[in-house]
């Protein structure tokens, strides 16, 4: 993972992926980090992404931020959807010459764990903290650029994942038919 550098006056997006419903939170960056929008709930459909982005948009307009990082944990295929939609919605700002640009960049769990574990004596955390380990890591540096495979590379994954399955089913059945042979 390179480390990025993170400037006073950026605004951190950070979003805790879930199943069904994802969280998020906003937080000002001026050498710590200063909550904005405290961490909510939304649910992971279109709906609950037209509210993020509603969010998100109102405070891009108010002009008081100059860039924002927006970033996620790589959850497998839960975060995919989001992706495909924050990669589509801001793909504009997104570019290297605009007032206000986008960052989009996604954590390995293992940071934002590490970071709950390090800030909370408890062992069982929260969506709420999970928020804001994401947002301390972001505000750290770390976390690598969001990326999203098109074309052929997206269809060798889905081959990949396919086969995946079918040799794990394959297993599970050639377990089943030896165990049938011995007690036959």
């Amino acid at each position: 993972m390179s480390p990025y550098s993170i400037t006073p006056g950026t605004l951190i997006v950070a979003i805790d992926i879930g199943k069904n419903v994802h969280w998020f939170g906003c937080y000002r960056y001026e050498g710590c980090l200063i909550e904005v929008v405290a961490p909510q709930k939304v649910r992971s459909d279109l709906i609950g992404f037209a509210a993020f982005v509603a969010t998100v948009d109102h405070l891009r307009a108010t002009n008081q931020f100059a860039a924002v990082v927006l970033g996620n944990e790589h959850t497998g295929v839960h975060h995919e959807p989001w992706a495909w939609q924050i990669t589509h919605h801001y793909q504009a700002a997104m570019q290297p010459n605009v007032t206000c640009p986008i960052s989009y960049r996604w954590l390995n769990p293992l940071l934002s764990n590490r970071r709950q574990a390090e800030t909370s004596v408890r062992q069982h955390t929260n969506d709420r903290t999970a928020v804001a380990a994401i947002a301390k890591c972001l505000a750290d540096g770390l976390g690598h650029p969001a990326h999203l495979l098109i074309g052929t590379a997206a269809h060798l994954r889905e081959l990949v994942r396919s086969y995946d399955q079918v040799s794990r089913q394959v297993r599970y059945l050639s377990r089943q038919v030896l165990a049938q042979v011995d007690r036959l």
